[in-house]
């Protein structure tokens, strides 16, 4: 009888420990920012108009700090961490508070010296205590939309899209079709994906002219034929060559 409740009690122990929420094991993946720490170290949300994300791999970080792209070396030691030095993009944001909270955000991963895993995602902490909190970016095709914002002109350059001309890619959310629109006409087909390899496959395409966007029609369709890999996270799609040449960004 004895023995049995001894059983009993593991059984009950076991149970109660499978029962919680599960906690990240890994700091490499790609985040999205929910929280920085303030003057204070009270930690709240980024401002409304800003992402913030962090794509963190075994020797670097990068991502968006609201207002520009940064880059820089992460060294994972452990439950111990150091980024920087950082570089980065250089555009100036017309909202002082985004432009304040992207210099608090990166001196904030600068001086992170450790992370810890969560029940909803990863804390970076200084010092013991957290000063960002991420959760896993969303990096699924199916059913997103997007905006694209620039091409591959066709001759080494990738050059913004026609100002208002607002071409378009969405994939949908139960199959592998994809529709869009290169800013004149509409186009419909299908996609695969396999790990970072993406293909575009039996594209239509409606045959309106329009002058303005004739050029980046051609582009855009033939980035969709030449892809062959692809990088996203919360807020950016990029497609690329088999030379690792871009062809395509698009922005959520």
């Amino acid at each position: 009888m004895k023995i049995l409740a001894l059983f009993a009690v593991l059984a009950l122990s076991a149970t109660a420990c499978s029962s919680g929420s599960s906690t990240s094991d890994t700091l490499v993946g790609q985040w999205d920012v929910t929280a920085i720490a303030d003057s204070f170290g009270d930690l709240a949300p980024p401002v409304e108009a800003a992402t913030l994300t962090a794509n963190i791999t075994d020797t670097e970080i990068n991502g968006s700090s609201g207002c520009n792209n940064y880059m820089g070396a992460a060294v994972i030691d452990g439950s111990s961490v150091s980024f920087g030095p950082f570089a980065g993009t250089l555009m100036a944001c017309a909202d002082q508070a985004v432009m304040d909270q992207e210099q608090a955000f990166l001196t904030l991963l600068q001086t992170a010296d450790s992370w810890e895993g969560t029940s909803e995602g990863v804390d970076l902490k200084t010092d013991g205590n957290t000063v960002v909190q991420l959760v896993a970016a969303d990096t699924s095709l199916a059913g997103s939309s997007w905006s694209v914002v620039a091409v591959n002109n066709q001759s080494g350059g990738v050059q913004s899209v026609v100002i208002d001309s607002e071409p378009t890619l969405t994939f949908d959310e139960e199959s592998s079709g994809v529709t869009g629109s290169t800013g004149c006409n509409d186009f419909s087909g299908n996609y695969s994906t396999d790990s970072d390899s993406i293909e575009f496959g039996d594209l239509a395409i409606t045959q309106m002219f329009c002058e303005d966007t004739a050029d980046q029609e051609v582009w855009m369709m033939a980035a969709l034929a030449d892809a062959t890999t692809y990088t996203v996270d919360s807020q950016t799609l990029e497609l690329f060559d088999e030379t690792g040449s871009r062809l395509l960004t698009a922005t959520r």
